[in-house]
């Protein structure tokens, strides 16, 4: 395991105590006023399509953004994983349907529609263990997020969405991790630096 990383895998296990700290009126809150800071950037009023993911329970509740999006009569979409082919794919979250569970028992929407491609007007919601505030990220460790974002050849918008405890100061990269366009916490919504690494 390369120095990389190993930092990466301590900054995980940090975070997970972190983040398991927190209540579920905590995790609620935290989302509620996550939808709200994101509302207000012009990445989002400008966005047709939001690509969201369906939180874990020690994540922020993004079903706030999800209501926000269908308020504002955006188009969404939320993964669905192929753990076999280590592949991500979007598809439309319809209103009353009924998830499923996929890998890592993370909720998914059905496949009966065709997936969706993103474009210039999509704003896509990235999950994160940490983030600094060059958008650099620690994900899981499942790396589907990173193989997704490192084929995208559309000009879309990406939002790191996490607790304002999960930034750092931070993140070691490699050359294939792509960093994101904002980051949105609780505390609100920052543009993240490009001239720090």
């Amino acid at each position: 395991m390369s120095d990389i990383q190993q930092e990466k895998e301590r900054i995980r296990r940090r975070m997970k105590r972190v983040v398991g700290a927190k209540s579920h009126d905590e995790r609620a809150e935290a989302g509620r006023k996550i939808a709200e800071s994101l509302r207000e950037t012009s990445q989002w009023q400008q966005a047709r399509t939001v690509f969201a993911f369906l939180s874990l329970p020690d994540e922020p509740d993004t079903g706030y953004i999800i209501a926000s999006a269908r308020a504002d009569g955006k188009r969404i979409a939320a993964p669905v994983t192929n753990p076999e082919r280590g592949t991500m794919t979007f598809y439309p979250l319809r209103l009353g349907e009924e998830l499923g569970t996929g890998a890592y028992g993370i909720h998914e929407p059905s496949t009966t529609e065709g997936p969706l491609a993103p474009s210039p007007w999509t704003l896509i919601l990235v999950p994160g263990r940490a983030f600094d505030l060059a958008g650099r990220r620690v994900g899981r460790g499942g790396g589907y997020y990173d193989r997704y974002l490192g084929r995208l050849r559309t000009g879309c918008t990406l939002v790191g969405c996490c607790y304002q405890a999960q930034l750092v100061e931070e993140v070691p990269t490699t050359k294939h991790d792509r960093p994101v366009d904002l980051v949105v916490t609780e505390a609100g919504a920052g543009r993240c630096r490009r001239d720090s690494g």
